[in-house]
């Protein structure tokens, strides 16, 4: 039952995670799978890989993101229903011209449930900087469910992010630079 008791659904999104975690490893295979059969002989693909989302880094995006609306309106939560990328993927492709096509191909075999296009935001605005990609949040479209591989992984919701080769060599400097800087932060207060 959802409720605005973080600590119980802290608890609760700690033993659904940790119980189901050797069945994620096997989804985000899965994932993988399917996006290496979709991109094999097309497209100048770099690279494919996937994940599990970080238990606590899981926790730390519901607080940033929602806890705090959720309670000030009141609204019982889930936490695990708010977390759309616990599992993920890349594409990494070699050209920038790729990602919109990698995004066509994708919608045409996923249910797209939500895109955000960092790419677009960033060059919309003078005053941003950061990493670019294209995120979309998906699951496996009403007619593969059926298929006997497909059944166990029908209900899973994940994140497919699509980047450039300079794109994601960006995002790794961008996210060591915030992490350092983070960690500094963290230090300085200590002191």
């Amino acid at each position: 039952m959802p409720s605005l008791d973080y600590e119980k659904e802290k608890g609760e999104f700690t033993d659904f995670y940790n119980r189901n975690n050797l069945f994620h490893k096997k989804a985000c295979y899965f994932i993988r799978g399917r996006l290496n059969s979709l991109f094999t002989d097309s497209y100048d693909i770099d690279a494919i890989t996937s994940r599990i989302k970080d238990r606590e880094a899981c926790l730390e995006k519901f607080n940033l993101k929602y806890r705090s609306n959720l309670e000030i309106r009141n609204v019982p939560y889930t936490i695990k229903n708010y977390i759309y990328d616990l599992l993920g993927a890349r594409v990494v492709c070699l050209y920038e011209d790729d990602i919109h096509y990698i995004s066509d191909t994708l919608s045409k075999n996923f249910c797209v449930l939500n895109i955000i296009d960092k790419i677009s935001l960033i060059e919309s605005t003078d005053d941003q900087f950061g990493y670019k990609d294209l995120h979309i949040d998906c699951t496996l479209h009403d007619e593969n469910k059926s298929f006997l591989g497909y059944r166990k992984h029908s209900d899973l919701k994940f994140e497919i992010q699509i980047r450039s080769i300079i794109q994601d060599a960006w995002s790794v400097l961008d996210h060591k630079i915030k992490y350092k800087k983070n960690k500094l932060d963290v230090k300085t207060k200590n002191q």
